[in-house]
């Protein structure tokens, strides 16, 4: 599928949660309006009252972390609102930067269990949230000219009720776009992945590979360089009406390691011929131990050393931008 040149600049962190960030990205895709609509509610309660909830804390006798249960004021919200279109309904709850813990959620009256592959034998029966494999987003299900009712047991101290994102993504919507981008000619030969589409000369052609300076890219068989695009995958750029991409991923340390590899062989072959002449010079041969030597450090420093204080100084970057 090909993207408008959007896609380029597009940065999940310059979004308020990923249903905009999602949005964003259909956008750049040439679509019209959302994918995902946040929830307009009808209707939100609050209800404070006495419970248990659960709370993590240092267990005293071995100084590591439990959950526990403890009786204390927990608030419970309950938005409800009106679903029209066939849609899935999402739930994301964030303040800022931070996950906003609850204790459990019902939806219309029934309790939502979180899976939670961590926890062993009560994996399916859950209900707090967040948990570790879910990134923060939670599936609740798929409604349809309905009233939904969705309420939350946070503890007393959470925030305020618009820290909850609820967001409802149309199937249809998702089926047109399906349809439209559903004809890819894509195959795979050998070391190369061959694909075909049409485009504009602006537009950026979306290859689900992780992003690597490795690969060699030629479109209509004119070498282009590929580019990172939302967070990690390839991007190719495209050129007016057909595009025949081919593309084929070149180790360059593999051909470095095998240069290595002959002049090693070679290095070593002469220092044998070298030292078994018994007229070479001692100095000679000395000379030839040591320069076999160096010349096997410096192969050693570029092919191992080198490459990895190179990503470690590329990541301090990364921090810090």
């Amino acid at each position: 599928m090909a993207f408008n040149e959007s896609v380029k600049n597009l940065d999940a962190d310059n979004y308020d949660n990923v249903f905009e960030y999602q949005n964003a990205i259909y956008n750049s895709l040439g679509e019209k309006g959302n994918l995902f609509n946040r929830v307009q509610y009808k209707d939100i309660k609050e209800k404070v009252e006495k419970g248990d909830f659960y709370v993590t804390k240092e267990n005293e006798d071995d100084s590591s972390k439990g959950l526990y249960t403890e009786e204390k004021e927990i608030k419970t919200v309950t938005y409800t609102f009106d679903v029209s279109e066939k849609s899935v309904l999402y739930l994301h709850n964030i303040d800022g930067d931070e996950s906003v813990y609850f204790n459990e959620l019902k939806i219309n009256g029934k309790k939502f269990h979180v899976y939670a592959a961590d926890l062993g034998s009560e994996k399916e029966y859950n209900t707090r949230y967040p948990v570790s494999n879910n990134n923060g987003v939670l599936e609740l299900g798929v409604f349809e000219n309905e009233t939904v009712k969705v309420s939350i047991t946070y503890g007393v101290e959470s925030p305020t009720v618009d820290a909850t994102a609820l967001y409802l993504m149309e199937l249809d919507k998702l089926s047109e776009l399906n349809d439209k981008f559903s004809d890819n000619q894509y195959s795979q030969e050998n070391e190369e992945i061959k694909l075909s589409l049409n485009a504009n000369e602006s537009d950026v052609i979306f290859v689900p590979v992780v992003y690597d300076e490795q690969w060699e890219c030629t479109v209509n068989g004119e070498i282009v360089e590929p580019v990172c695009i939302l967070g990690n995958f390839m991007g190719i750029e495209a050129q007016d009406g057909q595009n025949d991409v081919v593309m084929k991923f070149v180790p360059k340390q593999a051909y470095i390691s095998l240069i290595a590899l002959v002049v090693g062989i070679i290095l070593g072959i002469g220092v044998l011929i070298v030292e078994k002449r018994k007229k070479t010079p001692v100095v000679l041969q000395t000379l030839a131990s040591v320069a076999f030597k160096i010349i096997f450090a410096g192969f050693m420093l570029v092919i191992y050393v080198v490459p990895v204080c190179w990503s470690t100084v590329r990541e301090i970057i990364a921090l810090f931008k």
